[in-house]
């Protein structure tokens, strides 16, 4: 059976949320690179970015056809990137392991005025009774794909969000003005956002 998990499982729909055939993306944490991987198909280059090592070569490795695929190891927080560079940021359940400001801030230095944020994040929410039900929903739905499937795989290191997704919810207010944010299966969600053209 072909691998899966949690987040290559919501790999279609975020590839829906790219714009046509973005010049220049920068995939934040990007794993194992196989989100990295499947940009390499609908944009010219790409900028995959992992702190970890043994992501670093695993990406590489997967990506070793792509040369418009670029792996590097690096902090995004500290990487340098230049300013205004990017027509789109992607991070695959890499945002929660950073400061929300400091990773909101440096998006914005980066992405070109009119370029697209797409995060797919991590909730953990159970303060309401929609919480509850959403969260048996993914129970659920997770012994389901994992008896079609095979067992979900994650080789990256993980770290619970220490956020709630209200919390990310007004944060995304201040940082992103009009950032629209849903709420998906599995434990996970989606924040796009455009930065205004200047």
């Amino acid at each position: 059976m072909r691998e899966w998990n949690h987040n290559t499982h919501h790999h279609g729909a975020l590839l829906r949320l790219l714009p046509p055939r973005p010049e220049s993306v920068v995939d934040v944490g990007c794993g194992d690179g196989s989100f990295a991987a499947l940009l390499g198909q609908r944009c010219d280059t790409v900028l995959a970015l992992d702190v970890d090592p043994v992501q670093v070569e695993a990406a590489r490795r997967r990506c070793a056809a792509q040369s418009n695929v670029t792996v590097q190891e690096g902090d995004f927080l500290a990487a340098g990137l230049p300013s205004r560079r990017f027509d789109v940021v992607t991070a695959l359940a890499s945002f929660h392991h950073m400061p929300f400001e400091a990773a909101a801030n440096e998006v914005v230095r980066v992405l070109k005025p009119g370029g697209r944020l797409v995060v797919l994040g991590v909730w953990t929410d159970r303060s309401t009774a929609l919480d509850i039900v959403l969260n048996l929903i993914s129970t659920a739905m997770n012994l389901v794909l994992r008896r079609l499937r095979g067992p979900d795989v994650m080789a990256a290191p993980a770290t619970m969000p220490t956020m709630t997704l209200r919390q990310v919810e007004q944060s995304a207010r201040h940082h992103f003005p009009g950032a629209r944010i849903k709420r998906r299966a599995l434990w996970r969600y989606t924040l796009t956002w455009v930065k205004p053209p200047l």
